[in-house]
């Protein structure tokens, strides 16, 4: 645990990690949605 940062970059960490995780579910659903309409 760094505690340089003054307690701000794990909640900043992790609210990357989330947007990133949001990102990546939605790539997730718009891959489906497609393979869905080729088939």
């Amino acid at each position: 645990m760094d505690t340089r940062c003054g307690g701000l970059c794990f909640p900043i960490s992790f609210l990357l990690f989330a947007h990133n995780l949001r990102i990546f579910a939605r790539k997730i659903k718009q891959n489906k949605q497609s393979r869905t309409l080729w088939q």
